[in-house]
């Protein structure tokens, strides 16, 4: 049965970024986040034009009213670019006279969907369920099916006349991440039937080896599982997905099996000197570990924790490493591209919940760089135009004189794509909930 709807310039004159910056209350403000950087030139605008320094002159009240309006507008920005059917608008630039490509992405179809969830918790609003309902209706309707010669089992998948890759794949990432888009309202108001959910859930656990490891994709013409590539964020992802499923109908089996994917991953990484950005598995861990003591083996909490801390340190000491290339300040990559900022914020912020007994240099150094993180993200929101409240793929293009300058990459820097958006956002959700926290 069908789930029911609920009813020209050159790009870098194009858009206009926001100032603000927000800190932790127990921290000094800092007065050099906001200072442009050599290394990317900051789209010509009034409002770049008359960029200050942040001085101690911005109180705690106004750092939170500028950290609500952005969030304010990011999920304005999905829900008023969300097509009828439930889609939401994939991928757009700031210069309409660029045209873009017509493909989607499941995969970040529901990692928005999970964004505006919290969103929605955040405060709650009628529009917002709508569009939550809205994106759910399609990801049942259009991509969540049986998997072949599986009883009992159901998969998200990505076909290709919507996604236009080659061949149907029930990817493991779609499916955790269609656990948590399913659940973005909780399970009592979600278009999806429990009995989906743990269908969806069971899919999960059949990709899982006893070892904890996932295989990363179903394909049907390739007899099943395909273990020819593995992804780095698909384990996290089902591991955040199966922990919701487990908090929704309470099957110990459900938490367990995200447990034994940490510790997979927590046991190969565990001797490696940088471990990559898996904000992914930091956002599972901060959910999994107040619940380690129902799992079969409680004494995995300190080996969860060193993972997250070993994530976080190899973040921070790559973003170090290319400060030297005079980047944006708070950007975690050379050529100020947002979304990676935007995820590496999304996992700082996670392990900040489950590192408080850590030392204390460690979680100021996470604390002062998810900071920065934030104040960058702030500045390159889209603040006019059509695209306003989005967030572009970088906050300026690279100068010709610059060793990184690229053609394609100062033509794709405007677009405004929706993982984009969504990263920034749910990253913004958690800064705030941490200050708000603080202010308590």
């Amino acid at each position: 049965m069908r789930c029911e709807i609920q009813q020209s310039h050159r790009q870098e004159n194009v858009w206009r970024h926001r100032n603000t910056v927000t800190s932790f209350t127990q921290f000094a403000l800092l007065t050099s986040v906001l200072l442009v950087c050599p290394g990317a030139q900051t789209p010509a605008s009034p409002s770049a034009q008359q960029r200050e320094s942040v001085t101690d002159a911005a109180t705690p009240n106004e750092n939170a009213i500028h950290i609500s309006a952005a969030i304010d507008a990011a999920t304005d920005y999905i829900i008023r670019t969300q097509r009828d059917d439930g889609r939401f608008q994939y991928l757009a630039h700031v210069d309409p006279d660029v045209s873009v490509a017509p493909d989607y992405n499941i995969l970040r179809h529901c990692g928005t969907t999970y964004a505006l969830g919290m969103a929605y918790h955040r405060a709650p609003d009628d529009r917002i369920a709508k569009a939550i309902h809205r994106a759910q209706c399609y990801l049942i309707d259009s991509c969540l099916r049986d998997v072949p010669g599986e009883e009992g089992l159901l998969a998200i998948w990505s076909d290709p006349e919507i996604t236009g890759e080659r061949e149907s794949v029930a990817k493991l990432g779609g499916s955790g991440l269609g656990l948590l888009a399913l659940l973005a309202l909780g399970p009592e108001h979600s278009a999806a039937s429990m009995q989906q959910l743990q269908q969806l859930g069971r899919f999960i656990t059949f990709m899982q080896d006893d070892d904890g490891r996932f295989v990363s994709k179903f394909v049907p013409t390739a007899g099943g599982k395909d273990r020819s590539w593995n992804s780095l964020y698909y384990p996290g992802e089902a591991a955040f997905g199966l922990f919701m499923l487990y908090e929704a109908d309470h099957d110990l089996r459900f938490l367990q099996a995200a447990a034994d994917a940490l510790r997979y991953l927590a046991e190969t990484r565990a001797d490696d000197t940088f471990v990559p950005a898996d904000h992914w598995a930091l956002l599972a861990t901060a959910a999994l570990l107040p619940l380690l003591e129902k799992c079969e083996r409680t004494d995995d909490n300190a080996l969860l924790r060193n993972h997250a801390l070993q994530i976080c340190e190899s973040m921070i000491r790559n973003k170090n490493e290319v400060q030297k290339f005079t980047p944006e300040a708070g950007c975690f990559t050379a050529d100020g591209t947002t979304t990676p900022t935007a995820t590496r914020a999304e996992g700082l912020l996670a392990a900040l919940h489950m590192l408080e007994n850590e030392n204390d240099d460690a979680r100021s150094q996470i604390q002062f760089h998810a900071q920065q993180a934030i104040a960058f993200i702030l500045k390159a929101q889209i603040a006019e135009g059509s695209q306003a409240g989005g967030f572009p793929r970088a906050i300026g293009q690279i100068p010709r004189t610059h060793p990184m300058y690229s053609e394609t990459f100062n033509r794709r820097a405007g677009e405004v794509r929706i993982d984009y958006v969504q990263h920034a956002l749910s990253a913004l959700i958690q800064y705030e909930r941490i200050v708000k926290s603080d202010n308590e």
